[in-house]
Parts: structure tokens; C-alpha cells; sequence
């Protein structure tokens, strides 16, 4: 909930034809200590566009005049600029989706207190602020896109459309990567292991619309922090994102797998049925992908219901390299805390052999797995 006066040194350009819906955001942000310059057309439009703000609420529709194509002159000016679009007829900006990747928030018409305070909250929210982002992407309207996100969550973005500059880019110390796959002209996996070399605790994350190309790659996946399904969904970014700030990766490259304790990890539940119980087990190698999003052995937490993908990958002496496509749903969670005070959630996951693609493999390796 926003307080009187935290809004206090922000400046606001408001765009809104309907005079009641003007003076009622008005009204709101002045309570709120925020300075306003309002207009009602674009008639004065190079005199705001002269201007700095923090944020610009622009009505979709001026009358018969469209401001979308404000949105990347306004940009243009300020890159850090939080827009606020609304709108009666949100699927519009699909038909500008250069535009639509530099909106940060979206608020359906009739505007009141409560959206336009949900929408001020998020993008006041920075958890990305001073942290440096390796952005690699070919397709410019993806790259815009991702630009976007890192800004919005206060990041300071390093945008490319090629490894064509590679020296340069690696002599930067990244806190975070996100990286297409598949680049046209340059190889991306070989480039995740040099950028792993010269920054062992950065967080990489990849896009990509063929995911799978990784299974053939152990050594690499196991570099990835997460991979985000093409084509993008913003918010699964942004979420994984904060996490990643919030709930750092714990993974066994440095926080070896201790017997009888999950660490975080996910637990396996496959139901017994001569013994009518769910059997369960810790896997060494976990790979789960969540909502589109995909992490290595992370901390993440879930809510019982939520469904998962999981690629399962086990390496013994007695069994080569194996990947398994398994689909499950969380059944349950157990907080636990260690003899440290260190907080850790163990999770358990039941398979479903109906749609699951590899169960009946999994039911045989399952035992080798205990056994090692």
C-alpha cells in the first residue's frame, strides 16, 4: 500500500482525455506527493517530450488519436521511464508489439485507486538495482523485450545482438546472463562455458524455443540456471528473476548432496501400488521446469497442486547418462530448519504414469538409483 509522501521527487506525465478520469489520478498522486503534468491531446507533445519523468500514464486512446506511437519516443528520451498504459481494449497493443514490449504495466479500463496503486507498487519495486545483465538476442523485438524487464527491475542492462564483440563482453563482471540458444551466426553453448569460466557465480539464464538441444549437453545444462520456453512470457521472467535475487541457486557443484536430506532439492514420490503408498526418493541430478521456466537444483519454492515438468538426468558407474520426461503435481511441503538456522523446503512430487513419457523406465531405474 502506498503511503502519503512516498512518492515524494517522482515526476508523473499524465495523458487523459476524460477530464473526470484526470482529475481523479490527479488527485491520487498529488495525495501521494508526486508532481504531475497533465495534457489531454498531443498538441503540446515536443514540450513533455522535453521533459524527464519517472513515470508517464498515457491513455490508449486520445479521442480519435492513438498514442502507441509515443511509447518508444518517450523511451527515446529516458530509457528508465515507467510506462503506464490504459486502456478499454487491451488486445490492441498486440497489433504493436514493439510498442507493447516497452509498456511496464497495463491497466484495463474503468482506472481506479486500487489498479493504478497495484500498478505504482510493482514498478516501484527495483531488485535487480545495481546489478549489471548480459543480454544476448538476435531477434530485436525479443531484445527489447528483455531490455524492458531488466530495467523495469532496476537492472542496468548490456545489450547485443551477436558475440561478434565477445572480448569486450566478457571482460565485464555480469551478475546475471540471459541468452538465446540459438543465435544465427555464433555458437551460444560453447560461449555459456566461457562465460562460466570467467565468472563461476553468475546466474545464466537462456531463451530458447528448442530447449531439448541441451539434453545432448549435460555439461553445459548443468551451467544454466534456467531456460524460458520461446515464445517469452515477461512475467515468468520477472519472477525468476527476483527469485533468483531473493532465493539464491544452491547447486551440488557447490553444496554436495547429503544423504537423507533433500537440500531444497525436490523429492520424487511414485506410488507403490502392491503397497498402496508413495515411495520416495531423492534424485542426485534434478532438472524441474515450472510454469514454462526451467532450473538446475535451485531453492525455489512451490505450493501443493503445482504441476511440474521434470527432466530427470542420473550418472553412476553402473548406468550411463540417462534422461527421463516425467510430468507430477506437488502433494505436499515440509519446512525444515538445520541445527545452523538454515531454512530449507523439502518438497514431494507424485508422478503421473499417464502422461508421463518415461515412467515406466523410471519405475526401473528408480531402484539402481537407491541402490547407489
Amino acid at each position: 500500500m502506498l503511503t502519503v509522501g512516498q512518492l515524494k521527487n517522482k515526476n508523473f506525465l499524465l495523458l487523459e482525455d476524460s477530464r473526470v478520469s484526470r482529475r481523479s489520478i490527479y488527485e491520487y498522486l498529488e495525495k501521494h506527493g508526486a508532481t504531475v503534468d497533465m495534457y489531454e491531446n498531443l498538441d503540446r507533445q515536443n514540450e513533455f517530450l522535453g521533459r524527464t519523468y519517472d513515470y508517464a500514464i498515457l491513455d490508449l486512446q486520445l479521442g480519435n488519436t492513438s498514442t502507441i506511437n509515443l511509447i518508444p519516443l518517450l523511451k527515446s528520451v529516458n530509457s528508465k521511464l515507467r510506462i503506464i498504459v490504459e486502456t478499454a481494449a487491451p488486445n490492441q497493443l498486440k497489433e504493436h508489439p514493439e510498442s507493447a514490449a516497452l509498456v511496464d504495466y497495463l491497466i484495463e479500463k474503468p482506472v481506479t485507486d486500487s489498479k493504478l496503486e497495484k500498478a505504482i507498487i510493482s514498478s516501484l519495486y527495483q531488485p535487480l538495482k545495481g546489478k549489471h545483465v548480459l543480454i544476448v538476442e538476435d531477434a530485436r523485438v525479443s531484445l527489447n523485450a528483455l531490455v524492458r524487464i531488466v530495467l523495469r527491475l532496476g537492472g542496468i542492462p548490456h545489450a547485443y545482438t551477436s558475440l561478434f564483440e565477445k572480448e569486450a563482453i566478457l571482460k565485464i563482471n555480469y551478475d546475471f546472463a540471459l541468452l538465446d540458444l540459438l543465435l544465427r551466426k555464433d555458437d551460444t553453448l560453447e560461449f555459456i562455458k566461457e562465460l562460466r569460466d570467467n565468472n563461476p557465480n553468475l546466474s545464466i539464464f537462456v531463451v530458447s524455443s528448442t530447449p531439448a538441444l541441451l539434453q545432448s549437453r549435460p555439461e553445459i545444462m548443468s551451467e544454466v540456471s534456467y531456460i524460458f520456453q520461446k515464445p517469452v512470457n515477461d512475467k515468468i521472467i520477472e519472477r525468476h528473476l527476483i527469485r533468483s535475487v531473493e532465493q539464491p541457486f544452491s547447486d551440488r557443484r557447490t553444496v554436495p548432496r547429503k544423504s537423507g536430506d533433500a537440500g531444497g532439492n525436490l523429492w520424487i514420490a511414485l506410488w507403490n501400488h502392491d503397497l498402496n503408498k508413495p515411495d520416495l526418493f531423492e534424485s542426485p541430478h534434478l532438472v524441474d521446469i515450472s510454469n514454462m521456466g526451467l532450473s538446475f537444483q535451485s531453492r525455489m519454492q512451490y505450493a501443493p497442486g503445482d504441476q511440474l515438468l521434470m527432466w530427470l538426468l542420473h550418472r553412476s558407474k553402473r548406468i550411463a547418462d540417462s534422461w527421463l520426461e516425467l510430468r507430477g503435481i506437488i502433494r505436499w511441503t515440509q519446512h525444515v530448519t538445520d541445527e545452523f538456522g538454515e531454512k530449507t523446503t523439502r518438497y514431494g512430487v507424485s508422478i503421473d504414469p499417464e502422461i508421463s513419457r518415461d515412467f515406466n523406465e523410471l519405475q526401473q531405474i528408480v531402484p539402481r538409483i537407491l541402490e547407489s
